[in-house]
């Protein structure tokens, strides 16, 4: 399985792609940190899905992960959590936690319907 993970910023401010890079070095996984500047996005945010888009054609899976995130428990593969999605499914979402005003990620709550698979 040919998994890639996608991050990045047009910003950027935290080392966290030395972090990204070690997992993905770690577990075989190609990475991208993209700071590309995209013209005229409706929010900074949409730039993931010119990042992941990028990647898709090669690559199986594309796992985007923020610049301000880090993987914390390097030992444990992505595989671990794609071992229960069924071959139908072309996109995961991860759970949001909630934050401290009770609210989750905007994306849970506008498209919650039309995830087809949430851990």
């Amino acid at each position: 399985m040919r998994i890639n993970i996608v991050s990045g910023t047009d910003r950027p401010i935290l080392r966290s792609d030395v972090n990204h890079r070690c997992y993905a070095k770690r577990h075989g996984y190609e990475y991208k940190f993209d700071t590309s500047v995209y013209e005229n996005l409706q929010t900074p945010h949409f730039r993931k899905i010119y990042s992941i888009k990028s990647v898709l054609n090669d690559c199986d899976w594309a796992f985007w992960l923020d610049d301000d995130a880090f993987f914390t428990k390097m030992g444990v593969p992505l595989e671990t959590f794609l071992n229960e999605i069924q071959e139908n499914h072309f996109l995961v979402i991860c759970k949001s936690p909630v934050n401290p005003k009770g609210g989750r990620s905007r994306l849970h709550r506008q498209a919650g319907a039309a995830v087809t698979h949430v851990f």
